[in-house]
């Protein structure tokens, strides 16, 4: 859990926050790279440089506001040692 987070669960335990996304496919593939990413301990920095990428391009991804290629996702597979699967 991010550090954020844990700070709002201290001094809002009451609240709930609505996520109100429409959970479109950027939206659900940004979700699993941020996941991802954070499970590797990664920062947006370090994911990019073993992409080959520009940080500036992990954040437009994981906000799903960039419309990714089948190359950059496999990409960001490999460099989190995942599997790109597309069914």
């Amino acid at each position: 859990m991010s550090e954020l987070q844990n700070y709002l669960d201290r001094v809002l335990p009451d609240c709930i926050i609505a996520d109100n996304r429409n959970n479109s496919i950027y939206e659900k593939i940004a979700d699993e790279i941020v996941k991802v990413r954070l499970e590797k301990n990664l920062t947006q920095k370090d994911l990019a440089e073993l992409c080959g990428i520009q940080q500036s391009n992990i954040s437009r991804l994981e906000n799903a506001t960039y419309n990714p290629s089948v190359q950059l996702l496999e990409k960001v597979a490999i460099a989190t040692g995942k599997e790109l699967v597309i069914t």
